[in-house]
């Protein structure tokens, strides 16, 4: 019986070896960054290795480098704005008395990756709908809702704006949970009361952060560990944050719950009105989904906090429909919103602000 049991974990253990062997193998026979259960590390170090290999000296890694946001669009701001905005006069951005100003924030999506500067829906909805406002686009590729709290509450709000729109691309949920994603970044922890705690401040310099591992401070899987074990852990970490969700209590939603109270909190003490906007992922892929879950979950939060929600998808979707012209660009291409996707997304923002002081919820909002 002994015997027996000493075979079962001789094999056992040869079986783990094999794999683990195999694991490593397929690791480094096309050099690949190692596998690890946390992806911000494993992000972290593409991020070194793909510099590493392009021989990006650490002056040229991240032009647009921010301590307190990670990245953020120029030096600039003034220039920025005025490029991305629409109505804007060409001097001084002080708030005038007798025009509404309207400001976006956002990731990839608000910014218009993929389409000019006339063609976001922030430009549109100026152009096609607020002719006479003032239309000012902070949509910062690659954000998280966490960034783009803290953009309004470092940059924004110097602007006075009369409205803010949130723009919240459901999957960037999960940048907002991690400390490194394009780059090292800001990230909150939520307490029990809601409140949030800011991590991760200052972010490293890029010179700083590659320095370390070349100077041999910081290594790519530096310590000894298993890689079979890890690239468990990181599918196991897949599962639990593609989940659906069904709940406002839910972990992987605390988060951005706090966040929104925070944004209503923040924008409406500068007398501002917030609006949340949701845009979703790919059509194809969105119903009967964690993504579906996310749009619910938000449209309830806003509810709660008695702002209006703006969700795109079923506007997107009609669209589709109605039209052979796709509201979003081939995945092959880069996916985001095609031009008419930002025309669909300007004019539904465009409906629901001109209904500005109705409720959000035509059942009504929760208690």
């Amino acid at each position: 019986m002994r015997k027996e049991l000493l075979l079962v974990v001789a094999s056992t253990l040869l079986g783990l070896l094999l794999l683990e062997s195999g694991v490593r193998i397929h690791y480094a026979g096309k050099d690949r960054v190692p596998p690890h259960a946390d992806p911000a590390t494993r992000d972290e170090w593409e991020w070194i290795r793909t510099h590493q290999t392009a021989q990006i000296s650490a002056s040229e890694a991240m032009a647009g480098f921010d301590a307190e946001l990670g990245w953020k669009f120029s030096a600039d701001i003034d220039a920025w704005v005025r490029q991305k905005g629409h109505g804007l006069p060409a001097g001084d951005l002080t708030k005038p008395t007798d025009q509404e100003r309207f400001l976006f924030i956002g990731d990839s999506f608000t910014q218009g990756l993929y389409v000019e500067d006339q063609e976001t829906f922030a430009w549109q909805f100026g152009a096609r709908h607020r002719p006479d406002a003032q239309v000012l686009n902070l949509g910062v590729s690659g954000y998280g809702p966490d960034q783009m709290l803290l953009l309004y509450e470092s940059i924004g709000r110097r602007y006075q704006p009369d409205v803010v729109v949130m723009g919240f691309y459901v999957r960037g949920l999960y940048r907002a949970l991690a400390g490194f994603t394009y780059y090292a970044k800001p990230w909150f922890e939520p307490t029990a009361d809601d409140a949030l705690v800011l991590q991760g401040v200052p972010v490293p310099a890029p010179a700083a952060l590659i320095g370390e591992y070349e100077g041999g401070k910081r290594t790519i899987a530096g310590e000894p560990y298993s890689y079979l074990w890890a690239a468990l852990g990181a599918s196991a970490h897949r599962l639990f944050t593609e989940r659906r969700l069904t709940h406002r209590d839910d972990p992987q939603w605390v988060l951005m719950r706090a966040i929104l109270k925070r944004f209503v909190a923040a924008t409406t003490a500068d007398g501002a009105r917030p609006v949340l906007l949701i845009i979703p992922s790919r059509l194809e892929e969105f119903p009967d989904s964690v993504h579906a879950d996310l749009d619910r979950l938000a449209i309830d939060e806003a509810c709660r906090s008695w702002i209006p929600a703006i969700s795109l998808a079923p506007a997107l979707m009609a669209a589709e429909r109605a039209s052979t012209v796709p509201t979003f660009r081939p995945h092959r291409e880069g996916g985001h919103l095609s031009v008419r996707g930002h025309q669909v997304a300007a004019d539904e923002i465009a409906r629901v602000l001109d209904s500005f002081g109705i409720s959000c919820c035509p059942e009504g909002c929760p208690e």
